[in-house]
């Protein structure tokens, strides 16, 4: 396969993801978001018609979705009305237009043995299992080999043109530039967050209204599954990273925003990964007897902050703070939330067992994306299909043995290149990919589109780095 050097412009640096990072504040505070995604879409597409490297286009594809305020989601009609659908169909189009065009410049599979890319097999395999999703259902629907194509389409062609659109680039220095935009992305949904609960009054009367924690990118659980998925790669950045503290620093804020979007998958999920972080950080990197100071430093920290909350909401006459005063009472707030919907399933395992009832029909190639009816009280928009909320349930139902298999296949794959002669860059990657996969057992993240962006650029840089780290013999040079 042939390599060559990356050349650099203004749109590969550092610079440019902060100026998308104003851009996605400014859409997200103001409700200029049509415009704020119109110029972002125009600055990328420059970016991908004068670079050779495919480094500008990830962060916005990462961020896009941030910048939608609540206030024109669900069930406003604010994207489907006046002149603000022809212009966000105007800039997909030419976003797209300049993809492909940065394809063809760069000639990136005229160049490439594809079939010696990292995962091709295993992506081929599921590939083959999701279209064939409810192939022997008489009530078979299109749509399922659509929405298969969707996720394919990311899973697959967004996974091959990412590896080959860096493929010119060190594969140490991409570790380093994703974990910078992971910084800032984290502090995007961390500026969100603050704005939810200390501006938009998601609490009323003490009591947290749960419909209220939503953005672009989704409702609590979504917000949560995002917030989670980044701490692993701050935690890389408090390792190796230039800025240990403030990399540290916003693990931590991340942590306790994942709490607060009371998303109990999301809260459990993302406690387990930043306890599992900072336990590793604290034996494993470049500066060990730092971190394990700054690690206990922070536990310290955390731990004092909650005995001092819990004291002032027991005796409030204490505080004279505002700002201390709503910390007390969002936090009781969020802590009752969590009380109040106890540990139920959420009608999760009667799903669970009317999706086996279903595979029983449907062994083979199961009922189709389309075809499952579990979920009636997640009532789904017409082109979305129902979810399992679990990988598994939602296997053996909509794709049958087949589906399921091939899916096996390629998750092993992904299990080996992580951990494959360990190294912490690669590692540290796909930690945090995984969150996708974890949360998933609770979840329909797997199968959704938008979430699955972090995760492919993941692999796509950890297999890049896999083939200078793990063959030697055939390391690539670049030219």
């Amino acid at each position: 396969m042939e390599f060559y050097k990356s050349k650099s412009n203004i749109f590969t640096g550092y610079g440019f993801p902060l100026v998308l990072t104003a851009l996605v504040l400014t859409g997200y505070f103001t409700g200029l978001e049509v415009y704020t995604i119109m110029i972002g879409i125009i600055l990328t597409s420059i970016a991908l018609w004068t670079s050779n490297t495919i480094k500008p286009f990830l962060f916005f594809i990462i961020t896009v979705a941030y910048q939608l305020p609540k206030v024109h989601l669900y069930p406003s009609d604010y994207y489907t009305t006046g002149h603000r659908p022809y212009l966000l169909l105007g800039s997909i189009a030419l976003l797209l237009i300049s993809l492909v065009a940065f394809i063809i410049k760069n000639s990136l599979f005229m160049r490439a043995k594809i079939t010696k890319i990292p995962l091709f097999f295993p992506l081929c395999v599921m590939t083959v299992g999701m279209m064939l999703n409810g192939a022997m259902n008489p009530d078979y629907k299109p749509m399922n080999a659509v929405w298969a194509a969707l996720m394919m389409l990311v899973y697959f062609f967004l996974y091959v043109v990412i590896y080959l659109g860096i493929r010119g680039e060190d594969p140490k220095k991409m570790v380093s530039y994703f974990s910078y935009m992971t910084l800032l992305t984290s502090w995007i949904l961390i500026s969100q967050m603050a704005k939810i609960y200390f501006v938009d009054g998601v609490i009323v009367n003490g009591v947290l209204d749960r419909g209220q924690i939503m953005t672009g990118y989704g409702v609590c659980n979504l917000v949560g599954f995002h917030i989670s998925t980044l701490i692993p790669m701050n935690f890389y950045g408090f390792m190796r990273g230039r800025t240990p503290a403030l990399s540290l620093a916003t693990a931590t804020l991340l942590w306790i925003a994942s709490i607060a979007t009371t998303s109990r998958n999301a809260a459990l999920i993302g406690t387990v990964y930043f306890i599992f972080c900072m336990i590793f950080s604290a034996v494993y990197g470049r500066r060990v007897v730092a971190s394990r100071v700054m690690v206990s430093i922070t536990a310290v920290i955390l731990i004092a902050s909650g005995f001092a909350l819990n004291y002032y909401y027991k005796n409030p006459h204490f505080i004279s703070s505002e700002f201390l005063k709503t910390v007390v009472n969002n936090s009781a707030a969020v802590i009752q939330q969590y009380i109040d919907r106890g540990m139920g399933s959420s009608g999760r395992t009667d799903i669970w067992r009317h999706c086996v009832e279903i595979f029983k029909e449907n062994p083979i190639f199961g009922t189709g994306f389309f075809g499952m009816q579990v979920a009636q009280q997640f009532v789904p928009q017409e082109y979305i299909p129902e979810y399992a909320h679990n990988t598994f349930f939602e296997l053996i139902a909509a794709t049958g043995i087949v589906g399921t298999l091939s899916y096996g296949f390629y998750r092993i794959a992904t299990i080996r290149m992580m951990i494959r002669k360990f190294e912490l860059d690669r590692f540290m990657l796909l930690l945090g990919a995984s969150v996708l996969v974890a949360e998933s057992l609770l979840d329909n993240y797997v199968f959704q589109i938008y979430t699955t962006f972090y995760y492919v650029i993941a692999f796509a840089i950890a297999a890049r780095l896999m083939e200078t780290q793990t063959e030697p013999d055939n390391r690539i040079e670049l030219i």
